[in-house]
Parts: C-alpha cells; structure tokens; sequence
C-alpha cells in the first residue's frame, strides 16, 4: 500500500533521530521493540507493508483472538535525550478494529521506565494523561493519526511545560492542540522510551505505528 505522507511532511522535517522500518522485510520483528511487561499470547509484533504513512514499511502489533485472548502486555523502545533547548517526540498509527475491540496506549517513560505521559485509545476514543489533566477526542478505525509531544525546555517531559497535539494525518488542522504547565505536569526524569501497551478486549485489533521520531522544537510544521 502507498504511503500517504505528503510532500510538506518529506521536505520540511529536520528530524535528530528516525526509527527505520524500511531496513527489515516484512515478517520479521524489529530488533528496537522489546517485550517490557505482560502476557504477551498469540500476540505479534512484525514489520509489514500493509498499511503505512511514510515509506513502504511500518510496524505492526496483531492482537487476533478478543475473548479467547488473555495477552495484555506492552514493548518498548528507546530513543536518545532531546535536545536541551527542548524537543517533540512525534509517531503515527493507525488501528483496524470495529468498536470497542481496540484498547491500547502510548506510555512516554523515563529512565526509570515510570510512565510521564500516556496517550490511550479506547472505545474509538483518545484519552491523553500527564498525571493531572485528561482530554478525549473521537478517533476512527482506518485512519492514519498523528501525535507530538513536547518538552518545553532541558530535554525533558517536565512541570513548565508538556504539550499534546494530535491530528488526522491528512488533515491541516489538529484535534487537539493542548499544554499543560506548572502543578498540571509532574516533574520528572528524561523523557528517554515509548511504551505501546494491548489491553484485552471483545474482539481481534490491530495497531500499525509509523515514522517514530525526534526532532527540535521549534519544528512545528511536522
């Protein structure tokens, strides 16, 4: 399947590190991800060329069974410090599944693998949490997403300021566009894995991930 990147997104990003997908063949299970915790099942983590935002291949997690399933597990992968003037940790995905028969998330953790910041998904719903303040917003199966989170300052997800913006991918405009600062954002260490935790469900889901990166702050037009 084509990628649906648009030019904007090939010319203007100035990325300081990029997780490759285009380097395995499809079937194969990222050398990066790793299992953190759980029951992972009949799950599967792999590369595929199925569906994809930006090139010809994008990470796939397969939860088939629903009900018959009792995988609920996560893996994770690290990343390297953002920048001290400040940093956006950016990734897209996608899930197929009807209803309510996806629930999963996207745990930002520190060095001490303590989640800072969670953007979860559940019941065609997102739900995003800096230990203080959540927000939700309708997503819909099929359809490709974008997320960013950003430290204001110091390389890290700290108490002056976390932002979450997230967009449909071929969108111009963001659905949610939110900061939170001071006592709404904990203090925490770097900011240095994501997490992507499958939760059990009534049905089969699947989630594709996408163009996982990290750039400077001050690159908005991603």
């Amino acid at each position: 399947m084509a990628s649906i990147c648009s030019a904007r997104d090939a010319t203007e990003k100035q990325e300081n590190w990029h997780l490759d997908f285009e380097k395995y063949v499809p079937g194969q299970a990222p050398r990066e991800w790793k299992h953190l915790w759980g029951n992972q099942g009949d799950d599967l983590i792999s590369v595929t060329s199925d569906y994809t935002s930006c090139g010809k291949r994008a990470l796939l997690f397969d939860h088939p069974d629903g009900d018959n399933s009792m995988a609920q597990w996560g893996a994770s992968t690290t990343f390297p410090a953002l920048p001290e003037s400040g940093g956006t940790l950016q990734w897209d995905f996608l899930y197929i599944g009807m209803g309510g028969d996806a629930r999963f998330s996207f745990e930002i953790r520190n060095r001490s693998s303590k989640c800072v910041a969670r953007v979860a998904v559940g019941y065609q719903h997102v739900n995003f949490d800096a230990t203080a303040q959540s927000l939700k917003v309708a997503v819909r199966p099929g359809i490709w997403y974008r997320v960013q989170i950003t430290a204001a300052c110091g390389g890290e997800i700290k108490g002056r300021e976390v932002s979450l913006r997230l967009r449909e991918l071929l969108a111009d405009t963001w659905l949610i566009e939110e900061s939170l600062t001071g006592k709404e954002a904990a203090p925490v260490e770097s900011a240095r894995s994501i997490c992507l935790c499958l939760f059990r469900t009534s049905g089969p889901y699947r989630v594709y991930v996408d163009n996982v990166m990290t750039s400077s702050v001050t690159d908005r037009s991603l």
